[in-house]
């Protein structure tokens, strides 16, 4: 009898702890169900935000377009005329209501008015622009006998940035073993230069690239820089990259003024030029060293003809 009590005992005792890790697990898993309930909760509570705002954006969208004298609006690029500095844009609008012999149509870019010509229902308006100059068309304006509507448009037109090739540059490097010698500042550059080529919709060509030291405005040293240098310009992208490890040896006579930039000439015959380092060679408390005076490592080019009259100049205050 004694024996079946202990057995009962321990019987009872098992029983007990499993049932009990059988609870155990149970709970975590309710835990876990809620914690799933709660984060598709809060999905769906997003999810009825996002379809809320959408709604909200698709109903503004909706009241603006019936509210528009438009049906139709839109602007794209011509002809370019990169020779002459000049690329042609075409603006189109078609007005949902119209008298084809009696509204006149006028387009606004930044202040100038520019009269629109009607063609199988659209009016049209061709710009010829400076492919260096930001510019905005405003509004385009009908007139019907004394009556004037104005749809107000708004287009920040940019040929510099949106057509043309954009370099970049940036130079790192370390100076080995400067020094002072006859009067001259010897600088032992161990360098590695980083360019990016871009061009916007239109694939990139570069024709040639050369790093180029000045003293004192006159060019001293030209380093070409070979297209091989790529790490990424397949043919027919917008964008290529290239890397260049070199070392280089410049004198600096002391008083002068040292200049170091990267030219790069593009499809369209163009001379960009970004400006790496302008030093001065000067003595510094009994030290002769190359001071720097400023260091637009980085920025945006200058832009040239093949002659060397500038198209373009950046803002370098920029980098002030």
């Amino acid at each position: 009898m004694i024996t079946m009590r202990k057995n009962y005992s321990t019987i009872v005792a098992v029983l007990s702890c499993i049932l009990a890790v059988v609870c155990l697990f149970q709970n975590y898993q309710l835990k876990q169900d809620i914690a799933y309930l709660k984060t598709q909760q809060s999905s769906i509570r997003s999810s009825v935000q996002t379809d809320i705002g959408n709604i909200y954006s698709q109903v503004q969208s909706m009241l603006e377009q019936e509210a528009s004298l438009l049906s139709y609006s839109d602007w794209e690029y011509g002809t370019a005329y990169v020779e002459d500095g000049k690329v042609e844009v075409i603006c189109s609008v078609t007005p949902k209501e119209y008298s084809a012999e009696q509204t006149v149509a006028t387009l606004y870019c930044s202040g100038n008015a520019y009269p629109m010509e009607l063609k199988n229902g659209q009016y049209i308006s061709k710009l010829e622009l400076s492919v260096f100059e930001n510019c905005t068309v405003e509004r385009v304006v009908f007139k019907e006998g004394d009556a004037t509507r104005t749809e107000e448009l708004g287009w920040g037109i940019s040929p510099r940035y949106d057509y043309l090739t954009r370099v970049y540059g940036i130079l790192e490097y370390s100076v080995r073993n400067g020094k002072e010698a006859d009067g001259k500042y010897i600088w032992d550059m161990d360098a590695l230069i980083h360019i990016s080529a871009e061009r916007k919709g239109n694939p990139v060509e570069v024709q040639s690239m050369a790093l180029v030291a000045e003293l004192d405005g006159k060019e001293v040293d030209r380093m070409d820089i070979p297209l091989s240098s790529a790490i990424n310009a397949e043919p027919g992208s917008n964008i290529h990259q290239y890397e260049y490890e070199f070392k280089k040896q410049y004198e600096m006579p002391l008083g002068s003024e040292f200049f170091l930039y990267l030219e790069t000439v593009d499809g369209d015959n163009l001379y960009h030029r970004n400006v790496l380092e302008l030093f001065e060679a000067k003595e510094q408390e009994g030290l002769d060293t190359a001071t720097p005076v400023q260091s637009w490592n980085g920025a945006e080019s200058n832009i040239y003809d093949a002659e060397g009259n500038p198209l373009f100049e950046f803002d370098w205050s920029r980098y002030k």
